[in-house]
């Protein structure tokens, strides 16, 4: 598992970042699906909108959470190399993702 910041700027938002990772997924696996799953509650943050991915050549099994922040995406990523190992950390995924919380309260 880890995380990914996009900067977002006037071309790019949080459609534009789910749109760009699913292109750049086809074009490095073959035979890639990509299955929209349910969203993650984050409490006062809004759901993260959950992608899973997976693919046959490599063996690739993701599930990519994408929290839409103001200035921010962020992305938490569970990366597998089979489906055996993606079911048994998916749960532990979710519970990370959850426990997502904004530091922009930090910054000055």
């Amino acid at each position: 598992m880890y995380p990914q910041i996009w900067q977002k700027g006037q071309d790019l938002d949080l459609a534009k970042v789910i749109a760009q990772d699913l292109e750049q997924y086809v074009q490095s696996h073959p035979g890639l699906q990509a299955v929209d799953a349910a969203p993650i509650a984050l409490g006062e943050s809004g759901p993260a909108t959950v992608r899973h991915f997976s693919s046959s050549n490599p063996d690739t099994h993701e599930a990519l959470a994408y929290i839409d922040r103001d200035r921010t995406v962020v992305v938490l990523v569970l990366h597998a190399d089979d489906q055996a190992a993606f079911d048994q950390f998916l749960p532990t995924f979710e519970s990370w993702v959850q426990s997502y919380r904004p530091l922009e309260h930090l910054v000055r």
